[in-house]
């Protein structure tokens, strides 16, 4: 499968990302972050996760 590079400006466009990443997937798949801390792994799960409809908090996925 090919890697897919995505570029974010800010905190607000990462999670547009994530819920544009739930909308196309329709949660069907595996996604793996990958990079270092403060790469924005969690803004992007959290993104993804409420594109999903959840509401409430969002872990960190490195430490969970």
């Amino acid at each position: 499968m090919p890697e897919v590079n995505l570029y974010a400006a800010d905190e607000a466009a990462m999670l547009e990302v994530g819920a544009r990443i739930a909308l196309v997937t329709g949660g069907r798949g595996i996604i793996y972050l990958h990079g270092d801390l403060g790469a924005g792994k969690t803004t992007l799960s959290r993104g993804l996760i409420r594109g999903f409809g959840h509401e409430g908090k969002v872990k960190s996925p490195t430490f969970t």
